[in-house]
């Protein structure tokens, strides 16, 4: 499957290079939360986030966020076989492609549930970040907050960690 200490390393050094944060790195793992969230992204590098999560905090659920319209990997988890995506249409473009299988593996191993989200709802999500942080994301990224808007029950008076990833956007094509 996969070479514990080579993830290990991997992770680390991605989160090093592209976690940017007010808080300690790495604190979405540390065990006080009682869900992430995390957005299918580019469905091949979720995995690695996933076993990372489940391997340093144990409790934690990992709760996965996808496009209504490129929901492969809902239903994939749901049928507990690999289904590949079919005629993705969906604003969210780095969450287009097909889980491999090594994906799917770890997603049905190590994830809770996977919550889809309508277009509409990516987009509000993309612009409350950036009314309240001031930062332009690309649709990918604002999946995850669109999950946890679409199911405040829930997630009320729970710790929850958004895990807010990507910086491909169009600053002329913004849907809002």
């Amino acid at each position: 499957e996969y070479d514990e200490d080579d993830l290990k390393d991997t992770i680390h050094n991605v989160i090093k290079k592209n976690l940017i944060s007010d808080t300690k790195t790495g604190i979405f793992l540390s065990g006080v939360l009682d869900s992430s969230i995390i957005s299918v992204i580019s469905k091949n590098f979720n995995p690695e986030i996933t076993a990372y999560t489940s391997f340093f905090s144990p409790k934690t659920k990992v709760i996965l966020a996808e496009p209504k319209n490129a929901s492969d990997a809902y239903r994939s988890f749901i049928e507990k076989k690999l289904i590949p995506v079919k005629d993705p249409k969906t604003i969210a473009d780095g969450l287009m492609t097909s889980l491999s299988e090594k994906t799917f593996n770890i997603i049905v191993k190590g994830a809770e549930k996977i919550i889809t989200v309508s277009e509409d709802e990516i987009i509000f999500a993309m612009k409350l970040i950036w009314e309240r942080m001031k930062i332009i994301c690309e649709p990918s990224c604002a999946v995850p907050l669109a999950a946890v808007l679409k199911m405040k029950q829930v997630f009320k008076n729970k710790n929850v960690g958004i895990i807010l990833t990507g910086g491909n956007v169009d600053l002329k094509n913004l849907p809002f």
